[in-house]
């Protein structure tokens, strides 16, 4: 029920926007009213007669922040009744822009029960001058000849009849020479962009509901006595267009068995409150929903103000706002920087964001997987805490920078399968187990909740095998990612503060063989050349080194030394050699039952750190003794 309280205020504070155009959104359909793409676009003349047919090809472009420009097929609002804009198969016209199949007379009842519902809202005292040229048109039942003289593709069959895609086909009408009315704009003939027709079929409709005995009764989100819906809009999901939030039309003893007589007694939503809570939603899933494995997210402040979405990159501008020079500090300056910004942005201090999240079981059913309401700046400040934990080193371009892995990137580095397509490597997850995980991480980052230890022990399994990965760059994304929600866990379950900086005196043993997994691999590629592909024994060996640590690195060792600690030099092999030995003394500090035991998640953390140290450019005098170092690996 909060749902649906929060989707009506959400109307009621963006009203203002009802029906109009707006470069880039959806348009928020009025009452009475709702949003679809038409197929064909029929103009005619004041006398009813066809002046042009064509099919619709409008489309709306523009640029988004970051330059990009985007394309989309413009979608109109169309009257609708309650009956319509519910139906499923039963013959329920809409009064004026409809499909094909119920404006040529061999459509027999639907035909006749669109000319019907039309006839009576031009005959009424709310009539417009735009109705009676697209009531002539359409008795004159010469639609379907003029559609295929148009050669509108896949509208008719081969015989010259219409096929069951073109019955499908929905219409949308202009009118040459009708004169603005009030709200009008001269020149706009369509009758979407007629705010003069919109408000005529809104009075002759509710004139209609308040004159045939429509049950009145309790609507349970105003409070107030209305005249109660009893067929509830569906489509307020694009890729689910049959599914209902509210649906009752199971009577046989399935949906009210040993609770109610029937369904008025569950619940009873007034119609015009029903309209604006599906239009909201409709118009918010269109705007700001992202789509993950089938499920649908949403996040939406209903007071109107700009919030971040769930899975949406927390920093306003896509640079880094530290430039090339970025530390641990900078970075959480930055977050705290941005976090204080938005907040002032707010409205007022008490607005809040809903989070919601739908599915769909059935075809016919849609349910609401997750709700939360939040304060706009608790939910801000979570955005920003968990940006501030989940986060690691990430080589961005030509440079390192700090970032925090999208959601999705995460629970397709945990579950996903390595696919290629068009020459380029990709993850793929099963779309039942990415809306499932997704929605758990979803969770742990509006309720601070613990990330959770499988997704931890996948990602650990994936890192601990970078042999599989075909390209350095899938590597260093699976590292980031490991690495930054491994700091996240262990901070959730130990409190645990990471510096991101190496700690060579740190007491951990798994994050000391970390390190020395890092040097072993850096002194063999180090006699490697530049365009040398081959793997290093210790990438080879990783597995074997995460069992049994102590033994493989023995094993290692040995190897290094019989086949490349000759060609490094003698500085060179003293540095590498020295370095092991510092790593080897932390070990054996650890009791000696613990030398050879598996290894520990931060292991991954060690070798990172280790390995980007190592990485980086040194100045003379910490190379004096040193072989030369590369910038980047």
């Amino acid at each position: 029920m909060s749902l649906f309280q929060k989707a009506l205020e959400t109307y009621d504070a963006s009203v203002e926007y009802s029906g109009a155009e707006i470069e880039g959104h959806q348009i928020l359909a009025p009452l009475f009213h709702r949003v679809r793409e038409p197929a064909i676009e029929i103009t005619l003349n004041r006398d009813g007669s066809l002046d042009m047919l064509k099919p619709w090809d409008e489309k709306n472009t523009w640029k988004d922040k970051r330059g990009k420009e985007h394309s989309k097929v413009v979608k109109i609002i169309i009257p609708v009744t309650e009956k319509s804009n519910g139906r499923t198969s039963a013959p329920e016209p809409n009064p004026l822009c409809e499909e094909l199949g119920y404006l040529f007379p061999q459509g027999k009842e639907k035909y006749s029960k669109y000319i019907e519902q039309l006839s009576s809202w031009a005959a009424s005292e709310h009539t417009h001058p735009f109705l009676q040229p697209v009531l002539a048109y359409v008795k004159s039942g010469s639609i379907v000849n003029d559609v295929q003289r148009a050669g509108i593709k896949d509208a008719c069959d081969d015989c010259g009849d219409l096929s069951e895609k073109g019955k499908k086909m929905l219409v949308c009408w202009k009118v040459h020479g009708i004169e603005a009315l009030e709200g009008d704009e001269p020149g706009r003939e369509g009758s979407w962009q007629r705010p003069s027709l919109v408000r005529a079929f809104r009075e002759w409709y509710t004139s209609t509901l308040t004159s045939d005995g429509n049950n009145r009764g309790l609507c349970m989100i105003t409070g107030q006595n209305d005249v109660v819906a009893s067929n509830h809009p569906k489509n307020i999901v694009g890729h689910y267009s049959n599914a209902k939030l509210i649906s009752s039309n199971d009577m046989r003893g399935y949906s009210f068995r040993g609770r109610f007589e029937d369904e008025m007694q569950a619940l009873t939503v007034g119609q015009e409150a029903s309209q604006k809570i599906h239009n909201a939603l409709q118009w918010l899933v269109a705007g700001q929903g992202v789509r993950i494995g089938g499920r649908e997210f949403l996040c939406w402040s209903p007071q109107g103000a700009s919030v971040p979405n769930v899975d949406e990159k927390f920093f306003d501008d896509e640079n880094d706002p530290w430039g090339d020079s970025v530390t641990p500090s900078n970075y959480r300056d930055a977050l705290q920087k941005t976090l204080l910004g938005k907040i002032s942005r707010l409205p007022e201090q008490n607005s809040g964001v809903v989070l919601a999240s739908f599915d769909a079981a059935s075809p016919g059913r849609l349910s609401v997987t997750y709700y939360s309401e939040l304060m706009g700046s608790d939910y801000l400040q979570r955005l920003h805490d968990w940006n501030e934990r989940c986060c690691w080193y990430y080589r961005k371009g030509d440079r390192m920078t700090i970032d925090s892995p999208y959601l999705k990137s995460i629970v397709d580095c945990a579950f996903g399968k390595l696919v290629r397509s068009s020459g380029d490597w990709r993850w793929e997850t099963d779309e039942k187990l990415l809306k499932q995980q997704f929605q758990r991480l979803f969770y742990c980052r509006t309720e601070r909740a613990h990330v959770p230890s499988d997704i931890v022990r996948a990602l650990v399994h994936r890192a601990s095998a970078l042999y599989c990965y075909p390209e350095q760059s899938m590597r260093e994304t699976v590292l980031f990612i490991a690495c930054a929600v491994i700091q996240k866990y262990r901070f959730d379950l130990y409190k645990e503060e990471c510096t991101m900086e190496l700690e060579p005196t740190k007491a951990d043993r798994s994050y000391q063989y970390g390190r020395l997994m890092a040097v072993f691999e850096k002194a063999e590629r180090d006699t490697y050349d530049r365009d040398d592909g081959r793997e290093p024994i210790t990438i080879r060996l990783q597995p074997k080194f995460c069992r049994q640590p102590l033994r493989t690195a023995a094993q290692i060792e040995t190897h290094l030394e019989r086949a490349y600690f000759p060609r490094l030099g003698m500085p060179g092999m003293i540095y590498y050699k020295n370095l092991i030995g510092e790593i080897m003394e932390e070990i054996y500090a650890f009791p000696e039952k613990e030398w050879d035991q598996p290894l520990k998640e931060t292991y991954l953390m060690g070798y990172y750190l280790q390995r980007r140290q190592m990485y980086q450019k040194k100045n003379q005098n910490e190379n004096q003794n040193k072989p030369e170092e590369e910038e980047s690996e």
